[in-house]
């Protein structure tokens, strides 16, 4: 069943910035809220869409990346249709698989935003979002990175963006955290 929590800012404006954030692999939007939290005391409203894929009880995943594409689109469109959304103002964040999913659909042209918070980044084949970079870079993109050293893989594909975004004009800031495995840094927010 599709779930979706939403976390509103206090201050009343006549739209607001989204942070649309994506758990990874194995967990649930339980898990990786308290992570995106600190967003919405800054005036930010934050969504965050818990997959229908079961890993396992209790926990989610996006193996399925088409049906994880069309979903994370669905709920995009309903909290825009649902809530002000300053469209202007829109990021894609996420953890690990979230985070490959998040920059697919920015990339892909699927959902319109202006940044990508990036945690852990997971990808099976960095090569495969070239075709997007080479057909269309939204104008203005930013994308912040956040790995472990610890991480082997996804820091991997952390360093990889940090080398090939900028070549297609995309904004790119990596926070490299030597003694951090697969996981949300201690001082993330």
């Amino acid at each position: 069943v599709p779930v979706m929590k939403i976390l509103i800012p206090d201050a009343k404006l006549p739209s607001h910035p989204l942070l649309l954030a994506l758990h990874g692999s194995n967990a649930n939007i339980e898990i990786q809220r308290k992570h995106w939290d600190s967003a919405v005391q800054h005036g930010w409203l934050v969504a965050l869409p818990q997959s229908s894929q079961v890993f396992a009880p209790g926990t989610y995943t996006w193996n399925d990346w088409e049906w994880a594409q069309q979903e994370v689109c669905q709920r995009f469109t309903s909290l825009c249709n649902e809530y002000p959304i300053d469209l202007e103002r829109v990021v894609l964040a996420g953890f690990s698989q979230g985070a490959g999913l998040a920059l697919w659909l920015v990339l892909s042209g699927a959902i319109k935003a202006q940044g990508l918070v990036l945690v852990g980044p997971f990808l099976d084949e960095i090569t495969q979002i070239v075709p997007f970079l080479e057909k269309h870079v939204p104008y203005g993109l930013r994308v912040y990175l956040v790995a472990g050293q610890r991480d082997l893989y996804c820091h991997g594909i952390a360093q990889q963006l940090t080398t090939l975004l900028p070549k297609y004009g995309v904004v790119c800031k990596l926070d490299d955290y030597p003694d951090l495995e697969h996981s949300f840094p201690i001082d993330f927010e």
